[in-house]
């Protein structure tokens, strides 16, 4: 019997903490917000993972919050964040003796598209 092994996707797969940040400040100049902050490090300390507490410190109305949504699918799309190096390697290696589990919180079809595309959707 094999062992399972569980992945996250963002962070771990893929980089995309700064494509996040991208995003976050394309919304924010699309709503006339300038509380996103400009520099990554800061933008990482602010964020925290909770998009839900990051989204209320911008001030950002539920509408607001619904197109942020909307933009974030859309975008995450076209703006595909890197696998982080190695990655594909140790995945690969590891697919041959465990069973691998991919967890995100993540749009379904950006996650798709980028394991097809980077060949590694038969790994999971």
């Amino acid at each position: 019997m094999k062992k399972v092994i569980v992945f996250d996707y963002d962070g771990v797969i893929v980089d995309s903490y700064p494509l996040e940040h991208k995003i976050y400040q394309y919304a924010c100049k699309k709503f006339g917000n300038t509380k996103c902050p400009q520099d990554f490090a800061t933008f990482k300390q602010q964020h925290n993972n909770d998009y839900e507490r990051f989204n209320d410190l911008l001030g950002f109305t539920r509408a607001q919050k619904q197109e942020c949504s909307a933009i974030f699918s859309k975008k995450a799309a076209q703006w595909a964040p890197p696998l982080f190096p190695g990655i594909k390697k140790v995945v690969k290696e590891l697919s041959e003796t465990h069973k691998l589990v991919l967890a995100t919180g993540n749009y379904k079809s950006v996650v798709t598209s980028k394991l097809k595309s980077s060949k590694m959707f038969s790994f999971f």
